[in-house]
């Protein structure tokens, strides 16, 4: 067929290319495929690949290098795959990609970002779009390494995407991040007036905004279950009064500017009194609602009928002059208070108070803090199943404990035990196998105000212990995190614990919020593989085997085998089912390439302890060229063309009765005559080139039937 039609690189990477083109217009009829070929353009080595037909033909070149001119040859193949007129182009991949790509600066209008330029970087090419375009992007060109995107919308998540170009614009990879536009704000909301039923906002325009700009002004009972209702105004007129407000209740008024959104920006809160001269009616029905070591939460009913604009809330410890008061709005009915000394009577009041500072009578509770942490946690294997949990009362907090409440978990959460404070010691039965149980426990004293928990780990249902230290925490993911032996599940307890994954757990119930990070947390590791080894080795290709792990073999549920260039970052991971022998062959590898494999022995939940790590090179690319040179009643001759990286050769020869059985040597040449043959034999030469460590590539082979020897 005629030469392809049209051809164009219609996109560059930094170490790829993308190549569109169309049929030929000549003899279409006798085209059977397309053929691409590339190389460096100052370099005569050059890689091939044939491409089908399709109605737009295209092809990506990748794996190439960066800021390097490439030639590219493009052919119609008719049968046979016979071409006649070839189509060549040009083109440069693009650099590096940038680095450090990251946002400098955030307001209300624009976003700078900066980066880190690559080599051989003409100029910057930086694209910008909000994420409901859905795609439609802004882009420019700039020769500095900053630049600040402007005229972005208020409170937009906005991508920027920055490409290093090279020769003739030639593109690099992609690199993008994300950031959130600011909201603009009204500023300064006060209350500048109220009275009985109503109240007037006041607040200052942001500088920036035109005075025609409108503005929204909401209100809502704080408290209660009411709708809100808004009014329009302007930004200019920066205040607004609100009419008809009930009184005796907490207003909450929000002014927000148009946009759109119905986002809320700027809010205040006030009361609205009412003409009365009685004190307002008691709290009713005072009550604890949770009691630690350390803090407490009374909640409280208050009168609808009431005008108390604040509940005035005091607290005394016994023997301690660590006290105080704090006024909390009449919306809230429970207070919290932390930083308390355990097992300590703590006498807890609480006075509804007007504005004009009228108040009620006090309603009082005494309540006592829970005991200290428990001391010395053990624990010891009692049978196959059966594990015994053994610790020492608190110090301080002794004296007032009530009973101890006793816990495992393993997958999921089960019921506590409670044992009298008299026992310091508990064995947990019929415990599931092959589990890595954590055993909590706590002290409580007669008003049920739990200690801060201590931790025990150990393995249950096999018969090796696997027993850490105790972890007395004062927080449950602290003591978690410490107590786990897997290292990455330990980073990501202890990142949550950081984002305040405090408290401590009084029930199972109440940790059901946290079961699906905990699930699977426990399932034991079974030990290492064992003998691990590459038996064979080709040009692409590398055959791994080993046997099970020796230590907890019963827990073990499959394999993974992970494999990378032991000088590169990517690597890939495959999952092997349990076999009696196993073994794994890696595919698709580079050739001459030193691999760096890790295989792990997996327990439920996927987890795996120790690792086990080999290192192998690939073998050569195949021995070229191989044929037969000589033959006589004796002996055969071969030759054969040496790939690069090969240090030597192994030439393996028999004859196809022996079924099999060969004969090995390794020669230095590209050479060799295998005498001592049988006449009138077909005989299989093999050859394959050894690399670094004899790492062997695949076979090339030729046959050969000897003449008969002469009668005599």
């Amino acid at each position: 067929p005629g030469e392809v039609t049209e051809p164009e690189v219609t996109q560059t990477g930094s170490h790829s290319l993308h190549l569109e083109w169309k049929r030929p217009l000549e003899l279409f009829d006798c085209l059977v495929m397309y053929s691409v070929c590339w190389k460096e353009t100052n370099k005569t080595d050059n890689a091939c690949a044939e491409q089908k037909l399709k109605p737009y033909p295209k092809r990506t070149l990748y794996g190439l290098k960066s800021c390097t001119e490439y030639t590219i040859t493009l052919a119609a193949l008719g049968v046979g795959r016979l071409h006649d007129n070839d189509t060549t182009l040009t083109q440069s991949t693009g650099p590096e990609p940038v680095t450090a790509l990251k946002v400098d600066n955030v307001d209300t209008r624009s976003v700078t970002v900066s980066w880190e330029s690559p080599s051989c970087t003409q100029q910057f090419s930086v694209c910008w779009g909000a994420w409901q375009d859905k795609g439609a992007h802004s882009c420019t060109s700039v020769t500095n390494t900053s630049y600040t995107v402007s005229g972005l919308e208020p409170g937009n998540n906005y991508t920027i995407m920055v490409t290093a170009l090279g020769v003739n614009e030639a593109q690099s990879d992609v690199r993008v991040v994300t950031a959130s536009v600011a909201q603009e704000k009204v500023n300064k909301l006060t209350v500048k007036n109220y009275t009985r039923n109503s109240i007037t906002v006041f607040w200052g325009a942001p500088f920036n905004q035109k005075s025609s700009r409108n503005a929204s002004v909401c209100w809502n009972v704080i408290g209660e279950y009411s709708d809100e209702t808004c009014s329009n105004s302007t930004i200019s007129d920066e205040e607004y009064t609100i009419d008809d407000l009930e009184p005796c209740h907490w207003y909450k008024v929000t002014v927000a500017l148009e946009n759109g959104q119905g986002k809320k920006f700027e809010s205040v809160e006030q009361f609205m009194a009412a003409s009365n001269t009685e004190p307002p009616e008691e709290v009713k029905e005072l009550s604890t609602r949770r009691i630690y070591y350390d803090t407490f939460r009374v909640e409280w009913d208050k009168s609808n009928d009431s005008c108390a604009s604040h509940f005035l809330v005091c607290w005394e410890q016994s023997g301690n002059h660590e006290n105080g008061c704090e006024l909390e709005p009449s919306y809230k009915t429970s207070f919290y208070k932390d930083d308390l000394n355990v097992c300590t009577n703590v006498t807890v009041s609480v006075s509804a108070v007007s504005v004009d500072g009228l108040s009620s009578g006090n309603e009082s509770i005494t309540i006592t803090t829970g005991p200290g942490v428990v001391r010395n946690v053990t624990s010891w294997i009692v049978e196959l199943g059966s594990v015994g949990v053994r610790w020492e009362p608190p110090s301080p907090g002794e004296d007032c404990v009530s009973y101890y409440a006793v816990s495992t978990w393993g997958s999921y959460p089960q019921t506590q035990a409670n044992v009298t404070g008299d026992k310091l010691e508990y064995v947990w039965t019929n415990l599931t196998h092959c589990e890595h149980k954590m055993f909590m426990i706590r002290a409580v004293n007669s008003q049920h105000a739990v200690s801060n928990a201590a931790l025990k780990f150990s393995t249950s249902g096999t018969g090796v212990p696997r027993v850490t230290d105790q972890f007395p925490a004062t927080s449950l993911g602290t003591a978690l995190a410490a107590g786990i032996g897997n290292s990455s599940l330990r980073r990501t307890i202890a990142r949550k614990n950081e984002k305040g994954w405090g408290g401590i757990v009084t029930s199972p119930s109440q940790v059901a919020f946290k079961g699906a990070l905990l699930h699977n947390l426990f399932d034991i590791t079974p030990g290492e593989v064992t003998e691990p080894e590459v038996t064979q080795t080709g040009s692409h290709s590398l055959h791994v085997e080993w046997k099970p792990p020796l230590e907890l073999f019963d827990c073990l549920l499959r394999y993974s085998v992970c494999w990378k260039e032991t000088n590169g970052t990517d690597g890939a991971c495959a999952e092997q089912k349990l076999e009696e022998y196993p073994k794994r062959t890696l595919y698709g590898l580079k050739s001459c390439t030193e691999y760096t494999v890790t295989l792990a022995s997996l327990g439920a939940g996927r987890l795996h302890d120790n690792d086990t790590t080999l290192t192998q090179f690939t073998g050569p690319e195949p021995v070229t060229a191989l044929k037969v040179d000589n033959v006589d009643t004796r002996s055969v001759t071969v030759s054969w063309e040496s790939p690069p990286c090969a240090q030597q050769f192994s030439v393996c020869w028999g004859a196809w009765q022996d079924k099999g059985g060969h004969s090995c040597t390794s020669v230095t040449n590209t050479s060799y005559t295998v005498s001592g043959l049988e006449p009138g034999n077909n005989y299989t030469i093999m050859v394959a080139a050894l690399g670094v460590n004899e790492a062997q590539s695949d076979l090339n082979i030729v046959t050969v039937q000897l003449p008969p020897g002469m009668m005599s």
